[in-house]
This record gives C-alpha cells, sequence and structure tokens, in this order.
C-alpha cells in the first residue's frame, strides 16, 4: 500500500506535466473544458484531471493487491467492477469534451449566420444553439455511465420536447411579420407568373 501510493503520486506528477507539455490546457481552453471545471467549482485544470485519475487507478490497483493478500475476495470484486467502470467515465469526459467543443464552433456559427441575416439578438440564439449541443452531451455521457435507461429517455423526451416548444415560439411569435413578408412575395412571383401565361395560352387556342 505505501509503495502503490508512492509510485501513484510521482507518476500523477509526470502526468500532469507531459500534459501540460504536449498543450492540453490550451485544447481545453478551447473546447471550454476548462470553463466547464470553474463552473463545478473546482481549481484543477484538465491536465490535473488526468494526473487525479491516473493516480488513483494506480492507487486501486495496488490496493487490489493489498487485499488479494490479506484474503479480502470481496474487497477485490469491487475494486475489479471499478477498475472495468473507469472507461465509461473517460468515453462520457470525453463526449462532453466534445459537446463543449462542438457547443461553442455552432453557437459561433450561427451568431454570425444570425447577425448577417439582420435577426434580432443573435447571441441568445448562438447560447440556444450551445445549449442544445451540451444537453445532448450531457444525455449521450449518462447514458454512457450506464444510468437507468428510464432516466435517459426522459431526459431525452423532455430535450426535444423543449427544443420543439422554443423553436415554435419563436417562429409563432417572433417570426410572424417574416412569415408575412415572405408569403406576400410567393403570392407576388405567383400572380407575375400567370399574367405572363396567360396571353401564351391565348394564342395557342387560336
Amino acid at each position: 500500500m505505501v509503495i502503490g501510493w508512492i509510485v501513484a503520486g510521482l507518476l500523477a506528477t509526470v502526468i500532469t506535466k507531459f500534459a501540460r507539455a504536449v498543450h492540453i490546457d490550451t485544447l481545453a481552453d478551447h473546447a471550454k473544458v476548462n470553463e466547464f471545471l470553474s463552473r463545478s467549482g473546482t481549481r484543477m485544470k484538465a491536465s490535473n484531471v488526468l494526473g487525479e485519475v491516473v493516480k488513483w487507478v494506480v492507487r486501486l490497483v495496488f490496493i487490489e493487491m493489498a487485499a488479494e493478500q490479506c484474503g479480502l475476495t470481496q474487497v477485490t470484486v469491487l475494486i475489479n467492477r471499478i477498475l472495468a467502470y473507469i472507461p465509461n467515465i473517460f468515453v462520457a469526459l470525453l463526449l462532453l469534451g466534445v459537446g463543449a467543443f462542438l457547443g461553442n464552433l455552432l453557437s459561433g456559427i450561427v451568431r454570425a449566420s444570425a447577425s448577417e441575416a439582420g435577426m434580432n439578438d443573435p447571441r441568445l440564439l448562438g447560447k440556444l444553439a450551445s445549449f442544445t449541443v451540451m444537453a445532448f452531451a450531457i444525455i449521450a455521457a449518462v447514458n454512457e455511465l450506464g444510468v437507468a435507461p428510464v432516466v435517459v429517455n426522459t431526459l431525452y423526451i423532455g430535450l426535444v420536447a423543449a427544443i420543439s416548444l422554443a423553436l415554435g415560439l419563436a417562429f409563432g411569435l417572433g417570426g410572424r411579420d417574416t412569415a408575412a413578408r415572405l408569403t406576400e412575395q410567393w403570392v407576388g412571383q405567383a400572380q407575375k407568373t400567370v399574367a405572363k401565361a396567360a396571353p401564351v395560352n391565348s394564342n395557342a387556342k387560336i
């Protein structure tokens, strides 16, 4: 146990420094992962989290070895389950990181497109797009962690319903003038087409 604790601490330090050397924190800043960690109430960055995870994985391995030497089979079985569950945690964190990156990217695209189209409050639309992507990423991460499927399905249905309601209200209330202008343009184009086609049809009859 003592040797494992010392080895885990040294290895965590090496992993953290290596992650900083390859600019993991810079990538995490671009993907808004460090911002997400800061909002969660921790001062650690992505490199520190990676080092902590490695440290506790190594500690669990040594704890399992010590428990096996003491004949504590139940402890060994429990630690094996925890170690088998760790890849799911990594995948869930990866999904959250990718979701944060895509949400930030899509938010910028939506803001730029809304500004060029002359829409009101493009920042709100950008935040809505980012929130939607992150919500789906969180649901995917929760599903990867093996949370009850009923809970995941309920969250998914609730999210889709909320997005549909928000879009319906946005287009129904805020897009009435735009819809009216589009309808007038379509009607005007249709009338012009009919007016141009009328003489041709009459000559054909003669």
